[in-house]
């Protein structure tokens, strides 16, 4: 996080206005972005590319900092329509997961996030008439196998002969 965040999170001046941003990236569809703003805005990601975050309003619960086996992004999507809630359908009942990258910038410094990005997979939505309610999830910890690399025909084609 960077210091100029920090100052921010602690005192609130005036001049400094942070900037939140989602992004759903999915493999058999366009990427969408969005920030918590009356307007758009053209912010440049760590990978120095410029793009433009759709004006929107979202309200969002960071994960907890905790030494939980699950940690979770909530947030609520208002005015949806009914492309978003086929797309959102669409993404959840396919192959393919849907990566959700939480981003906060500030006014000031658009050039740069203001702290790593958090990245995260779709696993839940539901709908409340125009208002949508997503989760998304990162490291779910007690839900990992272990040992990590499992021994399948797949992998070990052999294996079935055993």
């Amino acid at each position: 996080m960077s210091e100029l965040l920090q100052v921010v999170y602690a005192s609130a001046p005036a001049n400094q206005v942070i900037i939140h941003t989602l992004e759903f990236k999915n493999v058999d569809s366009e990427t969408v972005r969005i920030c918590a703003d009356y307007v758009d805005h053209e912010l440049t990601l760590e990978t120095s590319e410029v793009v433009t975050f759709e004006s929107s309003q979202f309200d969002h619960q960071l994960p907890s900092k905790d030494t939980g086996g699950n940690q979770s992004l909530a947030f609520v999507l208002p005015n949806v329509d009914g492309a978003v809630q086929r797309w959102i359908d669409d993404a959840l009942q396919g192959e393919e997961q849907v990566i959700v990258t939480y981003r906060a910038y500030l006014a000031s410094d658009p050039s740069t996030p203001a702290e790593p990005p958090v990245v995260m997979t779709l696993v839940g939505a539901s709908f409340a008439g125009a208002v949508v309610q997503l989760k998304a999830s990162y490291f779910d910890l007690l839900n990992t196998a272990w040992p990590r690399l499992r021994y399948t025909s797949d992998f070990s084609p052999a294996i079935k002969y055993l």
